[in-house]
């Protein structure tokens, strides 16, 4: 039950109904609420990493922390609003430092703890709409900063390495030379967009340029890369990605090779350990923070129990409003999860998370940045980041901090981030002690952004009142593509025959079906797929469609198909 109280002045109603229905009176956006605020008793984690501080009391004036202090030591001012906040833990609400926004993710971060979110990949006049309307109280969803466009190199001057395909006809994707990345990136600025998001495909001294202009405007610059030293050097102030920091890790040339032409599924186990201690040691010194995404990389301790979660969240009648396809992509990356080997658990931990820990324990900071699209729920999948970084053996309050201080010092957010006097009254109230165990984060008792107290129920007819201006575009959406497949024949009565297929968004799950039959399927890349064709499917001449399915999308065939043609048999010698 929330537990939201008025003290100063005590309503006679709130007395004789109780409180829950003085919640529900309060109504969604509570613009009613007192200029003054207070939040009394209660354990504060301030987000500064210091001790928490026991019977905590926080006096809050027109949206901003006023005072900070302790129960009895201050007199509360007259008129106030007062929260009685015993027995509970007050920390400043999560900031999400890496998401692309839709339309049907607001309620859900609110509903979760996060008061802020840096979105960093939408096209720059729609995420500029959304920032507007938030600031004029239009939206009830989280303060929203945002990137825009992400900007890559043109083809033309794009590094020859990369380790993976990199699109570059994305509307939200700005492909340009470094001279028109610099005017792009003034005009972000003009524009009120606040962070520079780059790609893998810029050169060391075509980067060192673009943050060189980002800076000099008071802008970050975070993104991909293909070589993480190179990124520091060039003056990135942020890596996202554990993918982005498996080539620096590895010493075999070989395996390298491997990697850049995508023949390795699990890239964690081509990590050399002993390579980390330099390239920790390169990030620390240049002050590069680093964004994981542990959840939707590895397996966790507790995957069967938040498949269950998601699903009853899902069965919601006030959520159905949560696109379908989103819901096949999150049931896809629970079945993704579980399905990993126990070889791929194995350099998970000593590998993955040995990283981790050794670069927190070397001064490095980490953000908690979810990457959320559509595979994972908002703001559960923060709190369960949290979780696998906690399993990873990082302190309960380093973490915190990765969701509250860390990313606000990113992102130039200063009025954000921590619970102190002048800055923002964003703030969660939890029922247990997240520093004992981060899983009673979930216990969500109240959300506050800036004074205000948040409406954290879902409503069926939630709505931002901008629709995306283009199409899904998240791979874990769409289903395979057939390209060509090779051969394109056989004679009729021939042995089974071993056809590769070739296209793109290949995985283990992606099926050949020869004339809606299953075949056994192999995939060799994120491009190419072999499959066998048996020779009971080759006795009878004719043309055969060759098609793609999924089951993660309902087994769903793909639209594309190509004909295989089973000939006669040959009369000549």
């Amino acid at each position: 039950m929330h537990f939201y109280k008025r003290v100063l002045p005590v309503s006679t109603l709130v007395l004789a109904i109780g409180f829950s229905l003085a919640w529900v009176v309060l109504g969604r956006f509570l613009h009613a609420q007192s200029d003054q605020l207070v939040i009394s008793g209660g354990t504060l984690i301030d987000g500064n990493g210091g001790p928490p501080l026991q019977d905590a009391l926080l006096i809050i004036k027109q949206g901003r922390i006023d005072q900070v202090s302790q129960m009895g030591r201050l007199s509360l001012p007259q008129g106030a609003q007062v929260i009685d906040a015993r027995g509970k833990t007050i920390l400043p609400g999560f900031i999400d430092g890496h998401v692309h926004f839709r339309e049907w993710h607001g309620e859900l971060y609110l509903a979760n703890g996060v008061t802020t979110i840096v979105d960093l990949g939408n096209a720059d006049e729609w995420v500029i709409a959304l920032m507007r309307a938030r600031a004029l109280g239009k939206i009830r969803m989280p303060r929203i900063f945002s990137s825009g466009s992400r900007l890559g190199a043109e083809m033309s001057l794009r590094r020859t390495d990369l380790n993976r395909p990199v699109a570059s006809n994305k509307p939200h994707f700005v492909f340009v030379d470094v001279e028109e990345a610099k005017r792009i990136i003034q005009e972000k600025k003009k524009k009120g967009l606040t962070v520079i998001k780059v790609d893998e495909t810029w050169t060391q001294g075509d980067l060192e340029e673009i943050a060189k202009m980002a800076h000099s405007l008071d802008l970050s610059v975070v993104g991909h890369t293909r070589d993480p030293r190179e990124a520091a050097r060039a003056g990135q102030d942020a890596v996202m990605h554990m993918w982005g920091i498996v080539p620096a890790t590895v010493g075999d040339p070989a395996k390298l090779e491997a990697l850049r032409s995508g023949q390795v599924k699990d890239i964690y186990s081509l990590m050399d350990p002993s390579t980390f201690p330099e390239l920790i040691s390169l990030l620390v010194s240049r002050k590069v923070f680093f964004d994981p995404q542990p959840f939707l990389d590895g397996p966790s301790n507790n995957e069967e129990q938040y498949e269950s979660e998601d699903y009853e969240l899902l069965s919601r009648p006030e959520l159905q409003y949560i696109p379908l396809g989103a819901r096949v992509a999150i049931a896809r990356k629970h079945h993704e999860l579980k399905s990993k080997t126990s070889s791929e658990r194995e350099s998970f931990q000593n590998n993955y998370q040995a990283f981790l820990r050794q670069f927190v324990d070397a001064g490095g900071k980490l953000i908690v940045g979810t990457d959320t699209v559509v595979s994972s729920l908002p703001g559960v999948g923060l709190r369960r980041d949290m979780v696998v970084l906690q399993e990873s053996g990082i302190d309960q309050m380093t973490i915190i901090q990765a969701a509250t201080k860390n990313p606000a010092e990113l992102y130039r957010l200063k009025e954000l981030g921590t619970i102190e006097p002048g800055k923002q009254a964003d703030i969660q109230i939890v029922n247990g002690n997240p520093l004992a165990d981060l899983s009673t984060l979930k216990n969500i008792e109240m959300v506050i952004i800036g004074g205000e107290i948040m409406d954290l129920t879902f409503h069926s007819d939630y709505r931002v009142g901008f629709e995306r201006p283009y199409a899904e575009d998240a791979a874990a959406l769409n289903p395979p593509r057939l390209g060509a497949i090779e051969p394109k024949t056989a004679v009729q009565g021939s042995d089974s025959v071993e056809i590769t297929v070739m296209g793109s968004r290949y995985d283990e799950f992606t099926t050949v079906l020869f004339n809606g039959i299953r075949l056994p399927t192999q995939a060799i890349s994120s491009t190419r797929l072999k499959a066998t064709v048996d020779a009971e499917l080759l006795r009878n001449p004719g043309t055969y469609r060759v098609s793609l399915e999924d089951p993660r999308f309902l087994w769903r065939p793909s639209e594309e198909y190509y004909g295989f043609v089973v000939t006669h048999e040959n009369p000549l010698p």
